[in-house]
């Protein structure tokens, strides 16, 4: 799951999203990145094009990460 810093970021996405990927995934929500990498995110072609497409414009963190950040502030 990658966060996007901005709409323009976002806008940098979309072009990515459209692409055939292979087993691998990419959807791109509001302010989110949804990617599925079957083979891990080192030898992934979504995550090495994001990289080079945002730059430092996004973070990316696995599910169980974001599950353990939403309990947090959840109390």
């Amino acid at each position: 799951l990658g966060f996007l810093q901005d709409t323009a970021s976002r806008k940098a996405v979309r072009a990515l999203a459209m692409q055939d990927w292979g087993r691998e995934r990419l959807a791109l929500g509001p302010r989110a990145v949804y990617v599925w990498c079957p083979k891990g995110v080192l030898d992934s072609a979504v995550m090495k094009a994001l990289s080079k497409e945002l730059g430092e414009d996004w973070t990316a963190r696995n599910r169980r990460t974001v599950e353990k950040l939403a309990e947090l502030l959840a109390g």
